[in-house]
């Protein structure tokens, strides 16, 4: 499978995952704020060296559909991006053994791990909230 074709699914993915997080830290209130920006910026990061490595594979950039978040109460959105993180961790983990690239098998399984990490994070978010 091409490269670009790797690389697509994952950069849609995390540009979903940026504006999740960018949303739930707008209508969040107190400590959930800081963590949710900060994984903000985690998954902003990743999509530039998504986007990157898209670029110099194809020579081109992958328009990416405007999407608006719409909170459902910050317990439902740090649901969904707990479950959303577990889901791109298996995709990333998956693109890491699909490819025979090294730089995107870096890339993937650096991308699967700052998403274990999140899912973490939003996993004691979850938590303190019931505490």
């Amino acid at each position: 499978m091409q490269t670009a074709q790797l690389l697509a699914p994952l950069i849609r993915m995390e540009a979903e995952a940026l504006t999740q997080f960018q949303g739930a830290a707008s209508a969040a209130r107190g400590r959930p704020v800081q963590a949710l920006r900060k994984m903000a910026a985690e998954s902003r990061e990743l999509l530039r060296h998504l986007q990157s490595e898209y670029y110099l594979n194809t020579g081109d950039t992958l328009a990416l559909p405007r999407e608006r978040f719409r909170s459902r109460g910050l317990q439902e959105d740090l649901r969904q991006a707990w479950q959303e993180a577990g889901r791109a961790e298996r995709a990333y983990r998956d693109t890491a053994q699909r490819t025979r690239d090294r730089s995107l098998r870096r890339l993937c399984l650096d991308g699967a791990a700052l998403k274990e990490r999140q899912q973490n994070q939003l996993r004691l978010l979850f938590r303190g909230m019931f505490a």
